[in-house]
C-alpha cells in the first residue's frame, strides 16, 4: 500500500492508533511541526533575499556615485577624455545591469 502526500489516509491513521498509543495524533503533530518549520525557513529565505537585493542596490548606487565624482574631478582638472570614458562606461554598465536584471526577472 502506498499514498501520496505528507499524511496517510484516514483509515491508515486509525490503524496507527491501534498499533501506537496516540499514533494518529503524533503523526498529525509531526506534519504540523514540519509545516511550521517550512514556513519559518521560507520567511527567512525571503527576508535574506530582500536584504541582499537592498544591499546590492545601495552598493551599486554608492559605486556609481564614486565614479561620477571621480569623472567630475578628472574633468575639472583637465582630463576630459579619461573623465568621459569613466562616466560613459559607468552609465553603460549600470544600464546593462538593470536591463539584464529586468529581463531575467521577467523570465522567472
Amino acid at each position: 500500500m502506498s499514498h501520496s502526500g505528507p499524511l496517510p489516509d484516514p483509515e491508515s491513521l486509525g490503524h496507527y492508533n491501534e498499533i501506537i498509543t496516540n499514533g494518529a495524533d503524533r503523526i498529525m503533530a509531526m506534519a504540523e511541526n514540519q509545516q511550521e518549520h517550512r514556513i519559518f525557513i521560507e520567511k527567512k529565505v525571503i527576508k535574506a533575499n530582500n536584504n541582499q537585493t537592498t544591499r546590492g542596490q545601495w552598493f551599486g548606487f554608492l559605486l556609481s556615485l564614486l565614479f561620477l565624482v571621480a569623472a567630475i574631478y578628472l574633468a575639472l582638472n583637465g582630463h576630459e577624455n579619461i573623465a568621459g570614458i569613466i562616466f560613459s562606461t559607468t552609465i553603460i554598465g549600470l544600464v546593462s545591469v538593470f536591463v539584464i536584471g529586468k529581463k531575467s526577472q521577467k523570465n522567472k
